[in-house]
């Protein structure tokens, strides 16, 4: 027997044929459809010159088919992890916050503070009045507090322009964010420096959280006309509450306080302090 005939699969001593198994040709013996599992697959589909096959998946049993376990124990770590983060981000926002009002609160000049007298004479009243030179250190504190982050965004912005691709924005987009961020800082300082000393803890974390007007009024003029037309107007109205809320701020402590006109730089400072968060309330379904 010839050698080529032993490859085709003919056996000696006769003329029957014997299909090899690696013999991917179809012939009019070769089903339609092939089995894998509980489903079939078309021949075309699984070709022996195909490499890459694609079977449907194996299907589980068991244990294995009956995930319900694990899908509550994502939930579970998925929540205990969403609670972890909010007590971080909240006590972290609460030690920052009451760290810059402790470090203000010791700015004004010829300040008093009573001191506890529990192991002196209880018959008289002592205060202490802080130095100039503290003083001093206090307002270079919070000089450095302030500078700090603005120091990061310096060299992640650095490091953007050199390791990342940026094109030149626009003279007018340059313009409208150089004069926000500016506006921003201007805002800040005349807070840090000349508003918060003259209040207590008390009225300094009042103040603070109305520091949103301009991301309010934002919010009010770029509402979608699109939407439906009373479910937007219930919108335009809660915007004006909150707006209005936050306005009353700027008034109320100087004229709560006539006798103190370092008080009528609330109004400016706080309008500046919210122009830093102006890009997060513009939209691009803005009817201005």
């Amino acid at each position: 027997m010839s050698k080529s005939q032993q490859q085709n699969g003919m056996m000696p001593g006769g003329g029957a044929v014997v299909a090899d198994t690696d013999d991917f040709s179809d012939g009019d013996s070769t089903p339609l459809t092939q089995d894998y599992g509980d489903s079939q697959r078309t021949v075309v589909e699984t070709k022996g010159w195909d490499v890459f096959r694609n079977p449907p998946p194996k299907i589980d049993s068991g244990s294995m088919a009956n995930q319900r376990c694990l899908e509550v124990t994502v939930q579970i770590t998925k929540v205990i992890v969403y609670l972890l983060v909010f007590v971080i981000v909240l006590g972290s926002g609460v030690v920052a916050k009451g760290t810059i009002l402790f470090m203000t609160s010791q700015l004004k000049a010829n300040r008093t503070i009573d001191y506890c007298n529990k192991e002196l004479d209880r018959n008289k009243q002592y205060v202490i009045t802080l130095p100039e030179e503290e003083r001093i250190a206090w307002i270079w504190c919070i000089i450095i507090a302030f500078a700090v982050p603005e120091f990061g965004t310096l060299i992640r912005s650095i490091r953007i322009c050199i390791f990342k691709s940026w094109k030149k924005p626009p003279a007018s987009h340059f313009l409208l964010v150089f004069l926000m961020e500016t506006f921003h800082v201007i805002g800040l300082a005349l807070m840090f420096l000349a508003v918060l000393p003259e209040l207590n803890a008390v009225e300094g974390a009042m103040l603070t959280n109305c520091v949103c007007f301009v991301p309010g009024l934002l919010g009010l003029l770029s509402r979608n006309k699109n939407k439906d037309e009373s479910k937007r107007f219930v919108l335009v109205l809660i915007d004006i509450a909150a707006l209005a809320a936050q306005g009353t701020s700027f008034f109320l402590w100087p004229l709560l306080n006539s006798s103190r006109p370092s008080l009528w730089l609330i109004p400016p400072s706080l309008f500046l302090v919210s122009c830093g968060w102006w890009e997060n309330y513009v939209s691009m379904q803005s009817p201005f």
